[in-house]
């Protein structure tokens, strides 16, 4: 991940990245679309922290008072602003998305992108946070996230080095910052994603149909319908637990 945001971050220097394509991200084309369909299934989603107890009654509550600004502060932050290090993102970035080449699978010795259609310019912290949260076991990133995200700026570092990249490139701070304020990132993916990666997902109507048709509802002035877009109904304990960590730290980084 490190080498494609180095890459693409000379790449856009140079001009080569079309920005007409790739300079607004998918969700980001249509907000009041992409707006309703991230603030209903939040309102699901605080619905169901509602259940899991006193425990969780302040975060659920901070959540709750979140709800009406989430989807619009969910768009905003897709776009970069003009000082911050930006990169083409790959937009999707699981494990789905990845193919391992190797004898082992346990230790694979390259990995290819797949699947790019939803590629944009934003900061790294889009596909950082897509990655650790979608496809890191929770043990592994609970135990390992600071390991991995030096990691990644090793790697930035020493590949736009060698593409003789001239630019100021992030160290960990810097990308430990992105992260904390890309804040609503991870709380978005537990509201979409998350729950499609873990969740049981056979009954669940096709995104793409739900998209089309919410297109069609806004186009004929109709309201846009997403009850068969309801992610609540698929999840299972691995889903709630990875929910449960992140809404944690979206308490305590003062996210919501």
């Amino acid at each position: 991940l490190a080498k494609f945001h180095a890459l693409t971050r000379i790449l856009l220097d140079r001009g080569e990245i079309p920005l007409d394509i790739f300079g607004k991200h998918i969700w980001a084309r249509n907000p009041e679309m992409t707006i309703k369909m991230v603030t209903d299934n939040a309102e699901r989603l605080v619905n169901v922290m509602k259940t899991w107890g006193d425990d969780w009654q302040e975060a659920t509550e901070r959540f709750q008072k979140a709800l009406p600004d989430f989807g619009k502060r969910f768009v905003e932050e897709l776009e970069a602003k003009p000082e911050e290090f930006s990169v083409l993102c790959h937009g999707d970035c699981w494990t789905n998305n990845m193919l391992f080449k190797g004898d082992d699978l346990e230790n694979p010795t390259s990995v290819k992108f797949l699947d790019l259609q939803i590629s944009a310019v934003s900061t790294p912290a889009r596909d950082l946070h897509y990655f650790l949260t979608t496809s890191v076991r929770l043990e592994v990133r609970k135990k390992y996230k600071n390991q991995l995200l030096q990691e990644y700026v090793n790697t930035l570092n020493s590949y736009t080095s060698r593409l003789q990249y001239e630019g100021s490139v992030p160290d960990i701070d810097y990308i430990k910052e992105d992260l904390r304020k890309k804040g609503i990132f991870p709380l978005e993916l537990c509201v979409s994603i998350i729950q499609l990666v873990t969740g049981d997902t056979q009954d669940l109507a096709d995104l793409e149909d739900v998209i089309k048709a919410a297109a069609e509802a806004e186009k004929s002035g109709k309201q846009v319908d997403t009850k068969s877009w309801d992610l609540s109904k698929v999840m299972n304990p691995n889903t709630v637990s990875i929910i449960k960590d992140v809404v944690t730290d979206a308490v305590e980084s003062g996210t919501i």
